[in-house]
């Protein structure tokens, strides 16, 4: 035999036909698995990849001005979309003009960009009706009703920039006087953004520690952070009532209970902050609006005592109110816990604010969301200790900062004592991943990686063992 000859066969008809069968029932199948991904996963792939396109945009040379490592690169972006603050390097001397306008970018984008275009993408393809699409709608906006989603969408950017347009006036007011014109301009507008979106992230090494003495500018950015912590819902209804609904005096529950609960964490808080003797009443009354959710700090935070220190995690754990751009357990859920334990010690039944019920599912809501939050601060704390001390000792005072560190990304706050700058890398992810969570809303991804729930053939006995 010369050389072998090796013949293919091509294949006849009727195997092409099922082959080809064959691949199209496996796209199928496919496209089905997709379509059945749980919808949680998918807002989670959707900030993820924010962050990962970000981080390689803050990676190139053109967006910093001295070397960093891409997980910090990572942490940056995470914050600024989270809309939270806490940096591992200083965000005044690393990035270049370029890397601060894409921070800025995604604080903006964090705020309202991304809840906008997922609202209207959800609207487009009819999956709002959906569950977890209408829990994240009601998470990121605080309303039930989501038919007439597009337009609230609207009215929260035209209020949104018309805030945030009219504080960064303000600062320029303030800062020009110290600052180049142009320089004081761009400047108003990144703080003017930040404090909005109670982002917490500054042009300056020091947060606002040089304008502590500086009444002007903080009271109009402490008036700036209480505007997006009181919630997309509440500005617009005001903006209603102002322009569209001249001369209405009867205002929803949600909005009145939302200022109510505003006024008292505000001036309580800072009262109690200003009997610890470290603050005096500005400083106060700043850190406990600050504290809720902006991010800023004017002291360093690492000097202060227990009882300031357990303060601020109280307040950061309360959080803003719904559908704002705060984090924390919200106001609203502090309110209906609050009410519900003063009513069962009354013996009523029935939980009531302002003299309205409310729905059972709210409450179930407002305590699940509560223990989450405990239980999440817990995971993330005991992370992080374990993580700091992998490859070296314990540091003084360890459990208290990862306790506070833990908290402020959860909360989604952006405070720091300054463990921050300490973080082992894998202690970086764990707050990007709590970062994200507390973005998200605690129920939110629960109900997102929870898996559907089956209907049960069989069900068990009832038992009844005593509780409490």
């Amino acid at each position: 035999m010369d050389g072998l000859i090796v013949c293919y066969r091509l294949p006849s008809n009727r195997s092409w036909m099922y082959f080809s069968r064959l691949m199209i029932s496996g796209q199928k199948t496919i496209l089905k698995r997709i379509g059945r991904i749980r919808p949680g996963i998918s807002l989670i792939t959707i900030y993820l990849l924010v962050i990962l396109v970000s981080a390689a945009l803050l990676a190139l040379p053109f967006s910093r001005q001295a070397p960093v490592a891409f997980v910090d690169c990572l942490f940056t972006t995470a914050s600024a979309i989270t809309i939270t603050g806490l940096v591992t390097v200083d965000t005044a001397t690393v990035w270049s003009p370029i890397g601060k306008t894409i921070i800025l970018i995604l604080i903006q984008l964090g705020g309202i960009g991304i809840m906008s275009i997922t609202t209207i993408s959800f609207l487009s393809v009819g999956r709002l009706s959906l569950s977890m699409e209408r829990l994240y709608f009601q998470e990121l906006t605080g309303t039930q009703k989501i038919a007439n989603a597009i337009s609230l969408v609207k009215k929260i950017v035209l209020v949104t920039f018309l805030i945030e347009g009219v504080g960064a006036v303000f600062i320029f007011f303030d800062l020009v006087n110290s600052l180049p014109p142009l320089e004081a301009a761009l400047s108003a507008i990144f703080h003017a953004v930040s404090a909005f979106c109670n982002a917490g992230f500054v042009l300056q090494s020091d947060s606002y520690m040089s304008f502590q003495s500086n009444t002007y500018f903080l009271l109009v950015n402490s008036a700036m952070i209480i505007a997006g912590g009181l919630g997309f819902l509440v500005l617009v209804e005001l903006w209603d009532c102002a322009f569209y609904q001249k001369g209405r005096r009867k205002y929803s529950l949600h909005l009145r209970l939302v200022i109510k609960m505003a006024l008292i964490l505000v001036f309580g808080g800072a009262a109690l902050l200003w009997s610890t003797s470290e603050f005096d009443f500005m400083q106060a009354l700043f850190h406990s609006i600050n504290a809720r959710s902006g991010g800023f700090n004017t002291l360093d935070l690492s000097t202060a005592t227990l009882p300031a220190i357990g303060l601020l995690i109280v307040l950061m754990y309360i959080g803003a109110a719904p559908g704002s751009t705060g984090g924390g357990i919200k106001t609203t859920s502090l309110a209906t816990i609050v009410a519900l334990a003063v009513q069962r010690f009354r013996g009523e039944n029935n939980v009531t604010l302002m003299n309205r019920t409310i729905p059972t599912n709210l409450v179930i809501r407002a305590v699940a969301v509560a223990l989450i939050g405990i239980a999440a601060i817990g995971l993330a704390t005991g992370m992080l200790v374990v993580f700091q001390t992998i490859d070296q000792p314990a540091p003084a005072n360890l459990l208290r900062d990862a306790l506070f560190e833990a908290t402020s990304a959860i909360c989604t706050v952006g405070l720091s004592m300054g463990m921050t700058q300490e973080l082992t890398t894998a202690s970086k992810f764990t707050l990007i991943g709590a970062m994200v969570v507390g973005r998200l809303g605690f129920l939110t991804v629960a109900y997102g990686l929870a898996a559907s729930p089956k209907l049960d053939k069989i069900r068990a006995a009832e038992g009844a063992p005593m509780i409490g």
